[in-house]
């Protein structure tokens, strides 16, 4: 169902050209405050944390690509981004199943 999608910042364009969903941010100046709370979104080491964020947010989503990108070659072991990608995703993220498109890896976020 259609909902709002946190996902790593340069995917905002393509959640928003090819999907009926909308975004928390894109790579737009405009949107400078989004994208560093997206970052720290992404970046935290305290998961819980990244709950709250992500519930605070209102994101129904959360959409990363599985291939470690530019913005994230020097991510910290313990950021929300390393977990997802050694397959340590927190309990409040579900996994949906992939349509075998790409490499996305996307989650509902569940509530408290």
């Amino acid at each position: 169902p259609k909902g709002l999608i946190l996902s790593e910042i340069d995917l905002g364009p393509f959640v928003l050209a090819l999907t009926p969903h909308d975004i928390v941010v894109a790579p737009y100046h405009r949107m400078s405050d989004r994208i560093i709370e997206v970052m720290d979104f992404f970046e935290r080491d305290d998961i819980e944390k990244a709950h709250q964020k992500a519930l605070t947010m209102g994101a129904k989503y959360v959409v990363i690509c599985d291939k470690q990108s530019t913005a994230s070659k020097n991510e910290d072991a313990d950021s929300l981004f390393a977990k997802i990608r050694s397959k340590q995703t927190p309990a409040w993220l579900s996994p949906l199943k992939s349509s075998g498109h790409g490499s996305l890896l996307i989650f509902t976020v569940l509530p408290e």
